[in-house]
């Protein structure tokens, strides 16, 4: 099962489209269409299930990135002021 998803860093300020094609309660397999540079961390944006991983990227294949999940946050959960931006980009996408 393929989800649509982001990958965000930079507190927001960078965001890129990708696609899960394999999640673990550990990590997920994923693909982006652009050759952008993948960060070493960053917030992966599950859009249908509306959670947000902090991962870390494990290693890059010519098939897509591995990464390993640090924090899940189910985004109805999400309080924290600086982790607020994590909601408007799912919000801004849902529309």
């Amino acid at each position: 099962m393929l989800i649509n998803a982001k990958i965000v860093h930079g507190g927001g300020a960078h965001v890129l489209d990708c696609t899960i094609r394999d999640i673990s309660v550990g990590g997920a397999r994923i693909t982006i269409q652009q050759r952008d540079m993948v960060p070493r961390k960053f917030y992966l944006l599950d859009m249908v299930n509306r959670t947000a991983y902090e991962a870390e990227l494990v290693s890059e294949r010519s098939g897509g990135f591995a990464t390993r999940f640090l924090t899940t946050l189910p985004l109805a959960q999400v309080t924290a002021p600086e982790l607020r931006y994590l909601k408007r980009i799912w919000l801004d996408s849902a529309r």
